[in-house]
C-alpha cells in the first residue's frame, strides 16, 4: 500500500498564514484589498478622510482578531465584514449617521455643472440615508453587494447563511429602498 501525503490547497495555506499573522500574507492582503475597503467605506460614509481612518481601523481590527478567522469565506469577504463592523461602531460612538458635506466618487465625466453636482449630492445623501434606515441584515448585504462588489455567494459564506437568503435579502432591501425613495423619484413601482 502506498502512502500519499495530501497537500493543502493554496487558499488553506494563505488562510493559515493570515491566522498566524505572517507579514508577507498581511502585506499581500493589504495591497489587494485596501482599495476595495476604502471604496466601500467612502460609499457608506460619503467622507474620504473618515473612510481612510476607518480603512486603517479595519486592518488593525482584522489583524488583532486574525486568530478568529475561520476561512469559511475568502479573506476579502471577511475583511468587508470587519469594515462594516468598524463603520457601525463608529456610527454608534458618534451618535448616528450625520450626513457628510462631501459626495462620493461616482461623479460622471466630463465635469458636471454646479447644478448637477448639487443634484447628485442630494441624491447620494438620500440614498445613503435610506440605506442607513434599512434593517441591519439588509444594510449589510446592500453594502457588501453594491458597495464592496462581493458576489451573493461570497456574502452567503461570510454571513453564514444560504445563498438564497442573501438573494432574498437583496431583493427585499431593494424593494424597501424603492418605497423609501419613491416620494423623491416620483416613479411608480416596477412591475
Amino acid at each position: 500500500m502506498e502512502l500519499r501525503l495530501v497537500a493543502a490547497r493554496p487558499a488553506e495555506v494563505a488562510d493559515e498564514a493570515l491566522r498566524k499573522r505572517e507579514r508577507a500574507a498581511w502585506d499581500a492582503l493589504v495591497a489587494h484589498q485596501h482599495g476595495r475597503l476604502y471604496n466601500l467605506l467612502v460609499r457608506l460614509t460619503g467622507d474620504r478622510e473618515l473612510a481612510a481612518d476607518l480603512t486603517q481601523e479595519t486592518f488593525l481590527a482584522a489583524y488583532r482578531s486574525a486568530h478568529t478567522y475561520a476561512g469559511r469565506s475568502g479573506p476579502e469577504a471577511w475583511l468587508c465584514g470587519v469594515a462594516l463592523n468598524c463603520y457601525r461602531n463608529h456610527r454608534r460612538r458618534h451618535g448616528g449617521r450625520g450626513l457628510p458635506d462631501e459626495i462620493g466618487d461616482g461623479l460622471p465625466d466630463p465635469a458636471p455643472t454646479p447644478e448637477q453636482l448639487a443634484q447628485l449630492r442630494e441624491q447620494a445623501d438620500l440614498l445613503r440615508e435610506a440605506v442607513g434606515r434599512l434593517p441591519e441584515a439588509y444594510e449589510r448585504v446592500v453594502a457588501l453587494y453594491y458597495f464592496a462588489g462581493l458576489t451573493s455567494a461570497q456574502i452567503a459564506e461570510e454571513e453564514g447563511v444560504a445563498h438564497g437568503t442573501v438573494r432574498w435579502r437583496l431583493h427585499q432591501a431593494v424593494r424597501k429602498l424603492w418605497f423609501m425613495l419613491q416620494p423623491h423619484t416620483g416613479k411608480e413601482e416596477p412591475a
